[in-house]
């Protein structure tokens, strides 16, 4: 996970800790554009849709955040082929793992 990714990431985590959801849109949306697939920003989503309601497809964004961190052992790449235009690896710190599971938590789906 790159270093701005991580900021991003970041950010919309603390706006939603402060209740803040439109900063906290603004954060994912950046986040969004550079790896859509990651786990933390997909759980960082599902938080957000969350709050606005829309539990199902918050549920069906926690589904895939829990699937692509089942897909992918700890430190590898999102996918065994590098795009050469996008060598971005991907790493599944513990901030990851909190994220999806504050996620399921917010759903009450633990």
């Amino acid at each position: 996970m790159d270093e701005l990714l991580t900021y991003d990431c970041m950010r919309c985590e603390l706006s939603l800790e402060n209740n803040n959801e439109i900063a906290a849109a603004e954060a994912l949306t950046t986040a969004l554009e550079k790896q859509p697939d990651h786990p933390r920003v997909l759980g960082n989503q599902s938080r957000l849709l969350t709050r606005k309601g829309d539990l199902d497809n918050a549920t069906e964004i926690l589904k895939t955040a829990l699937k692509n961190l089942d897909n992918i052992e700890l430190g590898k790449p999102l996918s065994t082929e590098i795009d050469d235009s996008n060598q971005q690896n991907t790493e599944f710190t513990a901030e990851t793992y909190i994220a999806v599971g504050n996620a399921a938590l917010e759903l009450h789906q633990w």
